[in-house]
């Protein structure tokens, strides 16, 4: 079910509609606040030819910049679209939900309506932003529920939008201890629930950004539950840092890179983990399937999801954290990935 604004009624019913207007007695600075954001499509994706729509193994399908005045719009760092691709969901630095339905118009995305965003509450009903756990960096949705990750305290969160959208208060999950050692501003960037077909199915599989210090250090990941759970590393090379991570339907694992070093360079990248490798005591690793600079138009991307559009084909989307800086941009770009 989509969870926008539609969704978001759908699931939560009648509080929810009194949220959205304006009558919750809830506990929150903030309710469900709806936006209008502008939304302009991108002519090309690589500046020295626009007419190229291969790169790797994606072929570019659309790209939008997305603006809104709200305050707490932007610093996007976790993306969820639903299996179809008609709603995204998406959740900020600040411990923001972002809902929106996406206009189509055969050629990619055209517009967002039925936009909202909301704090993330705790069990308390207190938004994250007004806690410690208010860096949120990762999200995948899986029946319904809700999983995100928390850079800063390293911490791990379940909410159950079948009870009400977002404005549902969330629940910590128990952190597995190797996060605890994780550095603060490094730790969980790539959460995702891993598919039927792979050998860890059901498990919620957690990499962190960076887990030690070093250009090409491995970083650290956890199969957090299941027959078999346990800790990983996944290979880093040429200042790249995880900052996604994304199921295929086979098994197989995306890794979504980003390089941002300032005056320097700017550089996204996908990497391509085959599935059955995945298991406690491995060393991930696979080959580059997409590379980017800073002749494309991308910026800090920091979230990916996938989804089947009407043709078949899959479409990966990815959004970009603009850190609420005049200087950088909040991008959704799409990618049809190839023989997928």
């Amino acid at each position: 079910m989509s969870l926008t604004r539609r969704g978001v009624l759908a699931f939560g019913g009648t509080a929810v509609a009194a949220t959205l207007l304006g009558g919750s007695s809830r506990a929150q600075t903030r309710g469900v606040t709806p936006i209008s954001p502008r939304v302009d499509r991108l002519p090309w994706f690589y500046a020295r030819d626009h007419s190229a729509r291969r790169f790797g193994a994606l072929t570019f399908r659309s790209g939008v910049e997305i603006n809104d005045p709200y305050p707490f719009f932007g610093g996007f760092s976790g993306l969820w679209r639903s299996p179809d691709g008609g709603s995204l969901l998406a959740v900020s630095d600040n411990g923001d939900w972002f809902s929106a339905d996406i206009r189509d118009d055969g050629e990619g995305i055209s517009g967002l309506d039925s936009a909202a965003m909301a704090p993330m509450l705790d069990a308390r009903g207190r938004p994250l932003g007004m806690t410690e756990h208010f860096d949120v960096e990762a999200l995948d949705v899986a029946d319904g529920v809700a999983y995100v990750a928390i850079e800063r305290t390293n911490a791990l969160m379940r909410f159950d939008l079948r009870e009400g959208g977002i404005t549902v208060r969330g629940e910590e999950l128990p952190a597995p201890p190797e996060m605890r050692t994780w550095a603060r501003n490094k730790g969980p960037e790539g959460l995702a629930v891993a598919p039927p077909a792979s050998p860890v199915a059901g498990a919620l599989v957690v990499i962190a950004e960076r887990s030690r210090p070093g250009a090409d250090s491995p970083t650290q990941g956890v199969i957090v539950e299941g027959d078999r759970h346990g800790v990983f590393e996944v290979a880093r090379s040429e200042w790249f840092d995880i900052t996604d991570i994304e199921f295929l339907e086979n098994g197989d694992l995306l890794l979504l890179e980003r390089r941002y070093r300032i005056f320097r360079d700017i550089g996204a990248r996908v990497r391509r983990i085959p599935g059955e490798t995945i298991r406690p005591g491995a060393l991930l690793d696979g080959p580059v399937i997409f590379e980017a600079g800073a002749r494309h138009q991308i910026d800090n991307m920091e979230g990916l999801a996938s989804h089947r559009a009407a043709s078949g084909e899959l479409v990966l989307t990815m959004i970009s954290d603009d850190n609420f800086s005049i200087l950088q941009r909040t991008l959704l770009l799409e990618f049809v990935l190839d023989g997928a």
